[in-house]
């Protein structure tokens, strides 16, 4: 089964730690949580009140506080929204995780959804999934009944993700900032 406390720590190496980048639409952001899009994550009272302080926002690496709402913003509001604890393999949990921190579990649950209906050899192991980016029982007995290696499955799924990366970067020149981070997470 798969294990929270290990997954968290490689996505928030893709998050990095505390940024405010002109193009990003998300502002100001620490450990990947968008000020602009979660105004009321408690974490930002911390994060203003440690900004008067010297070395900031070094100084924001050893709070604990910090830490755990950062810890519990993620499990609330990705993990638990794809069912993290119930997909039976770490690999695909690790991958569709990632994948939700970084457009959303509906869409990284598509992403799944329609990388999973490729294998389901024309519907002999299972039905053609709706893709609806909602992980039910379908969706689950869809991982555990395909008869391939995860790793050929997360690779559908990055291609899907690249496809998207590429269809909203030529909507909006802006995010030309951003491929080469998005990159690293089609590893």
């Amino acid at each position: 089964m798969t294990n929270f406390n290990k997954i968290l720590p490689c996505t928030l190496r893709h998050e990095g730690f505390y940024s405010i980048h002109p193009d990003d639409p998300g502002g100001e952001t620490f450990r990947g949580i968008a000020r602009n899009r979660h105004p009321k994550w408690p974490g930002w009272k911390i994060i203003d009140r440690k900004r008067a302080y010297q070395k900031f926002p070094r100084n924001l690496r050893y709070d604990r506080k910090l830490k755990d709402l950062v810890y519990f913003f993620y499990k609330d509001n990705f993990w638990s929204k794809i069912q993290g604890d119930r997909i039976p393999s770490h690999m695909i949990a690790k991958e569709l995780f990632d994948t939700a921190v970084n457009v959303s579990p509906p869409r990284a649950i598509k992403f799944m959804q329609r990388a999973l209906n490729i294998f389901n050899r024309e519907q002999d192991l299972f039905p053609d999934l709706k893709v609806d980016g909602i992980i039910g029982s379908k969706t689950l007995n869809a991982i555990s009944v395909i008869k391939i290696e995860d790793a050929k499955l997360i690779f559908w799924m990055n291609i899907i993700q690249g496809c998207y990366y590429l269809k909203i970067t030529e909507r909006n020149p802006a995010f030309e900032a951003f491929p080469r981070g998005w990159i690293k997470r089609l590893k």
